[in-house]
């Protein structure tokens, strides 16, 4: 990104065209072409250019869902970056698109409840077995590693807890074993931590919460490297896991403050912070602190 975070921001996705801030929505279920000859070349762009938002069917997307990806995959030095109809959705794909039965996963202690379900209980169904690792030492993480292990799940910070990881560790140890990673970087976001850049093969964030910040729209993104690409694909198109133009649209529009909201986030999380240490009846789980566990 040659631009900086904030000024990307503010300046990407500007539809000139329209002379409008914002794209426009763009719906459409039955994409129209001019000719046969127009839709195979179209055909065949997209076989050669996968991430060019070339598109023959409306479950595969809109110029409106393309801008978001665009903007997404700048944010996240990735090489690509998947939407989804809900946080969680990018939670599934991500384990969905390389786990299969017979394998294992090895997965924080603390991540999002939802995904411990999935992961514990769910897929257990499927013959694929999940163990839990204390994020506070990761030596129970590669004593957990077999041959059968396919991916390591981190969430960071922890979900409820908001344990903090040696996620340089975590990466060095599954490339060491040629094991897959994933990450849910939702706390995080792009604008704190890069994951793909760190070594991570996958990286989710809940759009739901600070990409939107107005509390009225779901989704999710999973951006990915070249590595996992075509295997998240075809996940993807199997299981029509796809974000809707309307609530593209206004995740496209929530990321201009992104960078406003999340300094602002931190300056009064320290003023909070700061009021409740005072208080010896309450156990204070706040990353800034010296004292904060394994921080």
């Amino acid at each position: 990104m040659v631009k900086s975070f904030k000024t990307f921001l503010k300046h990407t996705a500007k539809d000139f065209h329209n002379q409008s801030v914002n794209p426009p929505v763009v719906r459409a279920s039955t994409i129209i072409f001019k000719s046969m000859k127009h839709i195979r070349k179209t055909q065949k762009k997209a076989q050669k250019n996968p991430v060019g938002g070339h598109y023959d069917y409306g479950r595969q997307g809109t110029s409106t869902t393309y801008i978001l990806q665009k903007i997404l995959t700048k944010l996240e030095d990735s090489y690509h970056v998947f939407t989804t109809p809900t946080g969680f959705g990018s939670v599934f794909l991500a384990i969905f698109s390389v786990v299969r039965p017979g394998d294992e996963i090895i997965a924080a202690d603390p991540v999002y409840s939802p995904t411990r379900v999935l992961t514990k209980d769910f897929l257990k169904e499927f013959n694929i077995k999940t163990i839990f690792y204390n994020p506070h030492d990761l030596k129970t993480l590669e004593r957990s590693i077999t041959k059968k292990t396919k991916l390591i799940f981190v969430e960071n910070p922890g979900s409820n807890t908001f344990d903090f990881q040696d996620l340089g560790k975590i990466v060095s140890i599954a490339k060491r074993y040629k094991i897959l990673t994933a990450i849910d970087n939702t706390w995080g976001t792009p604008y704190y931590l890069k994951p793909i850049k760190l070594g991570f093969d996958m990286s989710i964030v809940s759009a739901t919460k600070y990409y939107s910040g107005h509390s009225d729209v779901m989704g999710g993104s999973l951006a990915v490297n070249k590595k996992v690409f075509q295997k998240v694909k075809a996940a993807e198109k199997i299981t029509g896991l796809r974000l809707g133009p309307d609530d593209a649209y206004l995740i496209t529009r929530g990321l201009r403050t992104l960078d406003v909201r999340l300094d602002r986030h931190r300056e009064n999380a320290k003023k909070i912070a700061a009021f409740l240490s005072k208080n010896k009846k309450i156990k204070l789980l706040y990353p800034f602190k010296k004292k904060f566990l394994k921080f």
